[in-house]
């Protein structure tokens, strides 16, 4: 994969306590950012489908039988 460098402005204490965080944790600054950056475009991502079907009235209610644990009586 290629990679990019690229710059940002953040607070200074902020940035600070994220790198030793992420020290901490044994892990890559750079790293960590790019999972953070895919977590979110996930997450959006899933609410838009999710959105998209309930619109399109594919998420009705699903209908069951419920079933009784096993040893139940």
């Amino acid at each position: 994969m290629a990679k990019v460098k690229t710059s940002v402005y953040i607070d200074r204490e902020l940035w600070r306590r994220f790198r030793e965080y992420v020290r901490r944790k044994g892990g890559e600054v750079s790293e960590y950012l790019e999972s953070v950056i895919e977590d979110a475009m996930f997450e959006d991502a899933l609410v838009r489908e999710l959105s998209d079907l309930i619109e399109e009235g594919s998420a009705d209610e699903i209908d069951f039988e419920p079933v009784a644990p096993e040893g139940a009586r």
